[in-house]
């Protein structure tokens, strides 16, 4: 049947409605979520066992152990020869399967992260054991299912290892219960509107889309009078006795430093390479402490601490405060918090002269290293 002339206008005004309707739809619908980093505190079981026998072992002669681990297990359990036959044992896989070819690369003007932080050191595949445990549940799914590493021999020596030492380890992680109150109130340091705020302007000025958790772990760590901390993949480690160091604080600000280093390894390579190029050519400098030391670290300072500090605490940092524990970070932090401080505001990123200023504080330094001479040495 035909549509007569009114019916034909009706079914216009009717099409017209119905796109009306559907753009009035399609603009209360949420758009795509933004990719967001969440920082969380916590404590997991089986991430510090890892933790604490892959101290314990002392496998690496590159640092990756912190030796104190071993000298209280010594003085407190005893080592036998079977003892070091195990580690040994797992000495031989962990340098097998531990692969980070970033670390091989020693100059920056060729380095594919050039001065930036390595991806490869925040990635899983880089240490599977590490992986393994901080993703488990437990320590008895982790010991169970270490089949899932990928060879039977292997999982095999684990299961042994684990289990050579297992009287002495739980002994010490019974002692780590005390960690959960403290991971609560570093939690709320770091949560809130304020913080992720934070962290959304910090992934834009570093030009990175990032849609993860990154995990600060608390984990067994002798009853000495330091602590410390390091990453794994996209977990920080801080560690600290449970009781020893109870009271010690500061942790949020540590953390938060060790984010902007996961943010800025997340960096496109051609980013990398291009800003690299921009700071040594007014600044081509190397340092006995390693590059990481003249732009990687100040920015972290300033980042991570400073801004964090100012603009998620609400509590700047004093002048008087020890920014940074070496001294070129921490003189290169500081100069570069006037710059940050000014441009957080802003829509500005990494390529809009913040490394160019770096390099130009860079060279002043150098130049003012090679004109200071010791007193004694004066005429």
């Amino acid at each position: 049947m035909k549509a007569r002339p009114c019916d034909f206008v009706r079914l216009q005004r009717s099409v017209g409605m119905l796109k009306l309707l559907i753009v009035a739809c399609l603009l209360v619908l949420p758009g795509p979520a933004r990719a967001e980093l969440r920082v969380n505190a916590g404590y997991s079981e089986s991430a510090d066992l890892f933790s604490l026998m892959d101290n314990v072992s002392l496998w690496s002669p590159k640092g990756f152990n912190d030796p104190e681990y071993r000298e209280y297990w010594e003085a407190t359990f005893g080592w036998s020869e079977n003892d070091q036959a195990w580690a040994d044992r797992y000495r031989e896989y962990r340098e097998r399967t531990y692969s980070d070819p970033g670390q091989a690369e020693k100059d920056p003007a060729t380095a594919s992260d050039g001065l930036f932080a390595k991806r490869s050191s925040v990635s899983d595949s880089t240490d599977p054991l590490a992986a393994h445990f901080i993703n488990a549940d437990s320590v008895e799914a982790a010991l169970s299912d270490l089949d899932a590493l990928g060879d039977a021999r292997d999982a095999e020596m684990l299961a042994g290892f684990y289990a050579h030492f297992e009287e002495h380890w739980r002994r010490l992680l019974a002692e780590s219960a005390g960690f959960t109150a403290r991971a609560e109130a570093l939690q709320a340091e770091l949560s809130g509107e304020t913080v992720q705020a934070y962290l959304a302007r910090v992934t834009d000025f570093y030009r990175v889309e990032i849609d993860r958790d990154f995990n600060a772990y608390f984990v067994w760590w002798p009853p000495i009078d330091r602590t410390g901390a390091d990453i794994a993949g996209r977990t920080f480690f801080i560690r600290s006795h449970p009781v020893r160091h109870a009271e010690e604080g500061g942790w949020a600000d540590i953390a938060m430093h060790e984010v902007i280093h996961y943010i800025s390894a997340h960096q496109a390579p051609a980013q990398k390479q291009a800003l690299t190029a921009r700071f040594m050519e007014t600044c081509p400098a190397q340092i006995d402490t390693g590059f990481y030391q003249i732009l990687e670290e100040p920015l972290a300072v300033a980042f991570g601490n400073a801004a964090f500090a100012a603009f998620a605490r609400g509590e700047p940092l004093a002048p008087e405060d020890n920014w940074y524990w070496m001294p070129t970070p921490a003189i290169m932090g500081r100069l570069l918090w006037d710059d940050v401080e000014l441009i957080y505001p802003t829509d500005a990123t990494i390529e809009d002269g913040i490394v160019d200023r770096a390099a130009s504080y860079c060279a002043r330094l150098l130049q003012i290293s090679g004109w200071m001479r010791p007193i004694d040495s004066l005429d």
